[in-house]
């Protein structure tokens, strides 16, 4: 049992440290480096951090190393033999010497650069075979034991031996894409078409995994768990599982597209083993295995801190933890570890966000709910687990257009709201209860004011209200009574800005200009202390006073207009903190609060500053850590979680409780640039002679004569967070005896040095703010002119004191001597302690593990004590159903004895009649019978149909599945099932209920309530009568009614209703029922805490009112109703996301219908008519036109044949809707041109099932579009307007084949078309663009050219219109899977 319990509490701290773990990762803001910041190139093709700390970013425009505050690039430079052999960088890595292993694009090989003397050499030098090919070498890997991989398309892995310095083949020499090593040393080498091979550290094969052979592996990561990850160019991301011994994605199926045909380009991994997965187009995908959730980021336009670009091609985390994402034409994007604890909320056009930015006040209820006030925009309530507000009508106590600027919240014993209004007094909202309690100084007397700026209930449970001009307010619950405290003789100021109460239960208030008004408990008195009062060390700051906070050691601090105050009121000492004398940001301090771990928080007007309440150390946080702004309100809160929230003028800021404390990271501190009068000075050469012999990084010692004393030094923290944080001091040993600060300065300049040696320190601060260990040297020498040297002036002195010297060490060798007698023996009395610590030590936990089995055995007797009451609970309960299951029984049989019989004795005796009497019965007879047989049945499925329901009601086994749906169609379809019945009455159903109602409830129940009630009023209303069913949306309820003006009720029979005592009477035709009907209805409303009401006049009619309340459903079926499609259908159209829809009908109701359906899933336009209709289809192309039939003006038929019939629009399909389902009518439409043809009333899923398979059919192949071998007949799906221009498209490609400037302007000279309709027109003909398909001709003309083997492939790509033969053959290799001189060789 102890395991068992063991291994639950294990699987808690597991589960927490997940929800740790979701807290941190799923909101994430990047942070922008672009070319505007210095960085060369906007293509990130590789990232890599050495092994100092600086970044390195391969682009396609050479070399990029940041040290956090620069760029410093590495071109290609003309006639120089040392240098890039090109820009275009794909890797970079760093072996056992610190050369960096740079790999590029066409080049022989790849280059080696030395960063200590910033030399280039190329890779052959450590050739062991010089006829190795090393030209095509795309990316490396190293292995733990210091050796280089190098992956090549030519010439598969090869690996550099760093202790032989020699570059040798192994087996693998077919082409390769990249390579890791796994922790028992083998290689995971991936490869174009061969799947994964695994070698030994050699290289010498092991396995081959062929399950990514059907295109390149463009990435091989091993996490930290040792699990070997694999992405593809065609299929995804997969893994490897060693039970089956092969790669698989079976357990990935939350990676929404990441197991389908997306291009995954790259693999990362952050701190927290969430793996990173960089897509082609798809984004950023980040996969939390142990929760099996994906995050996916993409650009977002609209949001400066959202990644930038859809395509991912490098990912790399940092030694910090820092995550660096290199993007596809969109520079670097970075996600800033210390950033990710710091949430924002404000404003957007999304409904969930928050509905205004001015943040006033903060407060989290009894049942855990956070509430903001805002300044314009009333109350709105945080949903923590969705990060999303709800406001408006979503706050169903909030009266529209009352309360919007609200100042102060707090909350009563009963779980009453207390909402406190800048000008309207107090809303008091009760969240279970209708309406609301208005205080105001109309209603209460005791109130001066209506501008509510603080509201605080004490321990007692009285309501303090602070007012800004009307003084204090208190409410005590226990005598419901409101007494008020005035400046008349009560407190010192009637401008009331905040209310504290401390821990002893002391009462704080911070007034405007008048101090702080302190009441104590004990006395029931007022007190004042302002600037004037006598306090050690410092009076208070200032007389307004905005917030109060009590840290652990009982200090009240005191946030001020000038100044942030800690008073120790028992000892009446006070200390201040200004801008001068700390590193607060501002003197205007708004809110403070304490976190769990004792920090002081001070929100400002310059950010927010922590304090630590031990060493009163200081640390900023500011926008660029993801606060909301600069400027904040009085609005604080530290939920129960200890999560804190702050409000500002623009927006929510909340500090998840993690990220309280800073990530411990002690940044490396590097020299960047030596300048000798303001001019860098390079690494030395023979030809240009400098002080520096290598990179300054490497230099321990400058020598400079004295002539060069006035230099400076750069230097970095390699912390990549905003500059403006980090903090540098320095020191010169040698001139200086202390650290002087340098603040956020990274350069220093020295003038006029005297001749001397030097040692320059620097230092800088870690992560928390505090001075690090870690501290940048370098000496500097300055020789002094020759008469000034050293030996001249003490050569003497040297002779002179050998003498003394030699005796002086003497003595000092004797007396270490000694010291190390002694040490020996300290040495030996230390250890005879530790090994009796030890025993003790033993000891004591011997005792402790005794004492944990006692208490693990007692709570299993605990546990076994509570299961056997458990069970005896149980055994109660079912007996108690037994006998209510016998008590419904026999109400059933008793009922179906009684009502079952009637109906089925008129069954039976019609029956027999009809057939005795049918020979000599006449048309109209043989009617009636039937007419009489229908009756009785449908009497008899009612009764049995209730019968069932109504035993559903009685055995508990309801089953409560609410879901959102919409209430018109719902009731809409009701009279249409009675069409019958009301027509057989001649009874008028009318229906005013907005189209647009929706409810949250049981849609199966609600659907009987409707039923059973709309069935009773038409069996007791006389023919010719009227039922109308009416809809009010009221004070958080709808309110359904239902009347007639049938015969009515009187009380007696209502009161037999509502006691379930009602039996079946006679309708006005004769109809029959079984008394349950109401009964039903009852119950399934009472199952939707509604309540059903009945108002009935004998003889007048009746109104049967069903009030349920207004509920909303989650996110994810508030778009499910009777008009949505299926989950099925639903998820089949999201990769139909930017597909355009033109919809066309003079009807605006089924124009609004049809948005409502298809504007979830496609980008939707509309037109009133057929003229309008046919402009914006010029105009706008959409891939899709729905129209309907019959229009005024141009028709739907009229519409089609001028869209066919006009090249600039032909290819784009066209949906008929109509009302006829007549044959003749279709063959109209399909004859106008039209691709579909369906008939009203319409449903979502037929309608969008239809569309999605039309976007999703397969388009004309390229052979079939461009071979002249196929007949014009052939059925290629398009019209023959469209088969013509495509025809005319080719011969003119074929004709202009060799000109390669070739492209979408020729064709648009030549067809008179814009290029978006020309686009559009390719898009919707062949799936492709105009320079795929121009490439697609070239290569078909050159595979004949190949076929014949008359010219070479250098002669045929030009001949075809390819300018580059390295292009050509790429191109051909791409879409023939051979390569050029391959199939000239063995042509298919």
């Amino acid at each position: 049992m102890s395991r068992v319990w063991f291994r639950c509490c294990l699987l808690l701290v597991c589960l927490s440290n997940c929800m740790l773990a979701r807290a941190q990762w799923d909101y994430l803001k990047f942070k922008q480096l672009k070319t505007s910041d210095g960085l060369s190139q906007n293509t990130i093709q590789t990232i890599f951090e050495d092994d100092l700390g600086f970044l390195w970013f391969g682009t396609q425009d050479g070399i990029n190393k940041y040290d956090s505050y620069q760029f410093h690039i590495i071109r290609k430079t003309p006639d120089n033999e040392q240098t890039l052999y090109s820009n275009d960088i794909k890797s970079i890595v760093q072996d056992r010497d610190k050369q960096l292993w740079i790999a590029t694009s066409d080049s022989e090989c790849p280059n080696i650069f030395d960063p200590v003397t910033r030399q280039i050499k190329g890779a052959d030098v450590y050739l062991a075979d010089k006829a190795t090919d090393l030209s095509n070498v795309i990316s490396f890997s190293t292995t733990r034991e210091g050796d280089v991989l190098l992956c090549s398309r030519l010439s598969g892995l090869l690996v550099y031996d760093h202790q032989q310095k020699k570059i040798t083949a192994t087996e693998v020499d077919f082409p390769v894409t990249c390579t890791e090593q796994d922790p028992q040393g083998n290689l995971w080498v991936g490869t174009y078409q061969q799947g994964v091979v695994v070698t030994d550290r050699k290289g010498r094969i092991i396995h081959r995994y062929e399950a990514l052979n059907d295109g390149p592996v463009t990435d091989i990561h091993v996490d930290q768990s040792g699990r070997i990850w694999a992405s593809s160019a065609t299929s995804g991301i997969y893994y490897f599982d060693p039970a089956q011994s092969r790669f698989t994605n079976a357990r990935l199926d939350f990676a929404d597209k990441l197991i389908g045909q997306t291009k995954v380009l790259c693999i990362g991994e952050d701190i927290d083993g969430q793996i990173w997965c960089g897509t082609e187009n798809e984004g950023l995908y980040i996969l939390n295995l142990p929760q099996r959730r994906c995050k996916i980021y993409r650009a977002d336009k609209q949001d400066a801190r959202s990644i930038t670009s859809n395509s991912i091609n490098c990912i790399q985390r940092d030694r910090k933890g820092n995550m660096w994402v290199g993007t596809s034409g969109a520079g670097i994007s970075m996600v800033n570890i210390d950033e990710i604890n710091i949430l924002h909320f404000r404003n957007t056009d999304n409904p969930h966000s928050l509905n205004n930015n001015i943040i006033n006040c903060l407060f989290q209820d009894a049942g855990g709910n956070i509430w903001i006030g805002t300044d314009g925009g009333g109350l709105n309530r945080f949903d923590k687990a969705q990060n999303a507000f709800a406001n408006g009508r979503d706050v169903p106590f909030q009266q529209p257009g009352a309360g919007r600027y609200v100042v102060s919240i707090t909350e009563g014993n009963d779980d009453e709201l207390w909402v406190g209004t800048w000008g309207e007094g107090i809303y008091r909202y009760h969240r279970g209860r209708k309406g609301t309690k208005r205080v105001n100084t109309t209603n209460t007397p005791e109130l001066k004011s209506n501008n509510i700026n603080s509201m605080l209930k004490d321990r007692r449970g009285r309501i303090w209200i602070g007012t800004y001009g009307g003084g204090l307010t208190v409410y005590d619950p226990a005598e419901d009574r409101f007494r008020h405290y005035g400046m008349e003789k009560d407190i010192n100021s009637n401008h009331i800005l905040s209310l504290f109460e401390s821990s002893d239960g002391t009462i704080w208030m911070g007034t405007e200009g008048s101090g702080i008004g302190v009441y104590s408990p004990e006395t029931g008195s007022f007190d004042a202390i302002t600037t004037d009062s006598e306090l050690a060390d410092n009076p208070l700051s200032n007389n307004t006073v905005k917030s109060f906070a009590e840290d652990r050691h009982g200090n009240i601090w005191v946030g001020t207009s000038y100044g942030l105050n800690k008073l120790d009121d028992t000892h009446k000492r006070n200390t201040v903190y200004f801008t001068s004398n700390s590193a607060l940001q501002s003197d205007i301090v708004n809110a403070i609060v304490t976190d769990n771990y004792g920090h002081i928080w001070a929100a400002t007007n310059k950010g927010i500053t922590k304090i630590d309440d031990r060493t009163q150390a200081m640390v900023n946080y500011m926008p660029s850590n993801g606060l909301q702004g600069d400027e904040f309100r009085r609005a604080k809160l530290v939920d129960r979680e200890g999560n804190l929230y702050f409000g500002g003028v623009n927006g929510l800021n909340v500090i998840n409780k993690s990220g309280v404390k800073p990530r411990n990271y002690t940044p490396s501190l590097v020299f960047t640039n030596f300048q000798l009068g303001n001019v860098d000075v390079p690494i030395s050469t023979p030809q240009q002679p400098t002080p520096l012999a290598q990179d300054i990084n490497y230099t321990e010692t400058i020598t400079l004569d004295h002539t060069q004393n006035i230099f400076s030094v750069e230097f970095a923290s390699l912390n990549y967070v905003d500059p403006a944080l980090k903090t540098y001091a320095y020191k010169l040993d040698g001139l200086d005896k202390k650290w002087l600060p340098l603040g956020d300065k990274n350069t220093l300049s020295f003038n006029n040095l005297p001749p001397g040696a030097y040692n320059l320190l620097v230092r800088g601060v870690d992560n928390s703010g505090s001075w690090s260990d870690n501290v940048a040297s370098i000496r500097i020498a300055i020789t002094p002119p020759f008469w000034l040297t050293w030996w001249f002036k003490t050569l003497a002195f040297v002779l002179a004191s050998v003498g003394i010297l030699s005796s002086y060490y003497y003595r000092l060798r004797s007396i270490r001597r000694q010291n190390t007698l002694l040490e020996r023996k300290i040495a030996e009395k230390t250890t005879q302690l530790h090994t009796a610590n030890s025993e003790l030590q033993t000891t004591n936990q011997e005792i402790r593990n005794q004492n944990t089995t006692l208490a693990l055995k007692n709570e299993e007797i605990s546990r076994q004590q509570q299961k056997i009451i458990e069970q005896n609970g149980k055994l109660e309960t079912v007996i108690s159903e037994l006998e209510t299951s016998n008590q419904m029984k026999d109400k059933f049989l008793s009922i179906l004895v009684h009502d079952l019989k009637n109906p089925l004795s008129a069954l039976t005796g019609l029956t027999d009649l009809l057939k005795e009497n049918l020979p000599h019965l006449s048309r109209k007879e043989i009617t009636a019978y039937i007419e009489d047989l229908s009756l009785s049945s449908n009497s008899l499925s009612n009764l049995v149909i209730n019968l069932l329901e109504w035993g559903k009601t009685k055995t508990n086994k309801l089953h409560f599945s609410p879901k959102s749906f919409n209430l018109y169609d719902l009731i809409q379809k009701n009279v249409y099932l009675f069409n019958l019945q009301l027509q057989g009455k001649h009874i008028q159903c009318n229906v005013s209920v907005d189209s647009g109602v929706r409810l949250f409830a049981d849609y199966q129940m609600i659907n009987t309530i409707i039923r059973n009630i709309l069935s009773n009023s038409i069996k007791y209303t006389n023919e010719g009568g009227r039922v109308t069913f009416e809809c009010i949306n009221d004070e958080g309820y709808i309110h359904i009614k239902i009347r007639d003006n049938g015969i009515g009720m009187d009380t007696a029979q209502i009161e037999k209703i509502f006691r379930d005592q009602s039996d079946s009477t006679i309708g006005t035709n004769g109809e029959t029922g079984t008394g349950l009907g109401f009964q039903i209805c009852r119950e399934f409303i009472r199952a939707h805490n509604g309540e059903l009401s009945i108002q009935s006049t004998k003889g007048k009619g009746s109104v049967f009112t069903i009030s349920l309340p207004n509920v909303r459903g989650d996110s994810g079926n508030h778009q499910r109703d009777l008009l949505a499609p299926t989950p099925m259908v639903a998820e089949s159209l999201h990769k139909f996301a930017n597909v355009r829809v033109l919809v066309v009908d003079d009807n605006q109701s089924i124009r609004s219908l049809l948005r409502h359906m298809l504007e979830n899933y496609f980008e939707v336009d509309e037109a009133c008519n057929g003229q309008e209709g046919l402009d914006m289809a010029r105009k706008t192309q959409p891939d899709l036109i729905i129209t309907d039939l019959i229009m005024p003006g141009i028709d739907g038929l009229s519409l089609t044949k001028s869209i066919k019939s006009d090249l600039m629009t032909s290819h784009i399909p066209v949906l008929l809707l109509t009302g006829e389902d007549q044959e003749a009518s279709q063959l109209l439409g399909y004859k106008a041109g039209a691709d579909i043809y369906l008939t009203k009333p319409l449903h979502a899923d037929l309608l969008l099932a239809v569309i999605g398979n039309f976007l999703d059919r397969p388009k004309p192949t390229s052979k079939e579009l461009i071979d002249e071998s196929t007949p014009e007949t052939a059925d290629l799906g398009l019209s023959e307007l469209d088969k013509a221009f495509m025809e005319d498209v080719r011969d003119f490609v074929v004709t202009h084949m060799t000109e390669y400037d070739l492209d979408y302007r020729s064709l648009c000279r030549q067809f008179g078309m814009s290029r978006s309709i020309l686009y559009a027109k390719f898009k919707a003909i062949t799936g492709k663009g105009v320079h795929d398909y121009i490439k697609s001709i070239r290569l078909a003309e050159a595979e004949k050219l190949l076929h014949e083997g008359k010219m070479n492939v250098s002669q045929i790509a030009y001949s075809v219109g390819f300018n580059s033969v390295s292009y050509f053959s790429k191109s051909f290799s791409k879409q023939m899977n051979v390569s050029p001189k391959a199939y000239q060789k063995n042509p298919k």
